[in-house]
């Protein structure tokens, strides 16, 4: 006799999903845990905020940024009451709020709140998990300002300080490898660009799979570098990126209308 799922089995799931990078099966399941919880008297609010973050997350790799800024707003919320500011929680919560409000165009509040976010880390400790995320999102504000040595400068400390504390492989300390790549490429520095960005593809197809969003967003920048290298390979790489982009990412996302640009410019010699 077949039973239903739990609560439990569907925030599992969406785990795992989001994990693979299969944002709208993630955020399918867990809008459906979250429903359930809404209407179980026991669910915790930390519950609650836990699972409201998750699907934040989903919304952020959907494009979503306005839906995870609400979102994220709750959870903030809530966790500041129970737990006060200074608390890792929070600071995990703002440092991915900092980036929704980033991706909207919201640059004097996301600079505003990512120093905040970073004051508050520092007050659990420079090494501690979240302190450090919270720079990465520091980090990754300068860079979208065009604040480049600054950012590069702080997103090497991260990413030495992510390796540290949570292992060279682990997916945000890619992240902020990543990170370097593109600021490398913005500074014109093409073969470290290079260099970086190939290390860091071969453990994302290695750790992720050559399918992950993750993935394939590298792939676009390292088509990008190796066009503007002038590497006789770029045309070839851009050709096999190209599908990807259009099977994981969807036809209309932005990075794979900047693959298929980089690959047109690569065919006419532009």
């Amino acid at each position: 006799m077949n039973t239903a799922p739990t609560v439990a089995d569907q925030i599992a799931w969406a785990g795992h999903a989001l994990h693979a990078g299969a944002f709208d099966e993630a955020a399918t399941l867990y809008e459906q845990a979250l429903e359930r919880q809404e209407k179980e008297t026991a669910t915790g609010l930390m519950d609650l905020a836990q699972t409201r973050y998750d699907l934040a997350l989903c919304r952020y790799g959907q494009q979503r940024y306005a839906d995870g800024e609400a979102l994220l707003r709750q959870v903030i919320e809530i966790r500041r009451e129970a737990f006060g500011a200074v608390h890792p929680a929070v600071v995990r919560a703002q440092a991915r709020l900092v980036e929704a409000l980033g991706e909207q165009g919201k640059w004097e509040e996301a600079s505003r709140l990512a120093l905040e976010t970073v004051a508050l880390g520092e007050a659990l400790g420079h090494r501690h998990e979240s302190a450090i995320e919270a720079r990465l999102a520091q980090a990754w504000t300068w860079y979208r300002l065009g604040q480049f040595e600054a950012a590069a400068r702080l997103a090497g400390h991260v990413t030495l300080d992510l390796t540290a504390v949570r292992g060279a492989e682990h997916p945000q300390t890619l992240s902020a490898r990543h990170l370097e790549v593109v600021i490398a490429r913005e500074r014109g520095q093409w073969g470290q660009a290079e260099r970086q960005g190939r290390q860091v593809l071969d453990v994302r197809e290695r750790v992720l799979g050559g399918e992950h969003p993750h993935t394939v967003l590298l792939r676009v920048d390292l088509t990008e570098i190796l066009h503007h290298a002038g590497r006789a390979e770029a045309a070839a790489f851009a050709a096999a990126t190209l599908p990807l982009c259009e099977h994981v990412l969807g036809p209309s996302h932005r990075r794979t209308i900047a693959a298929k640009a980089a690959l047109n410019a690569l065919s006419t010699g532009t």
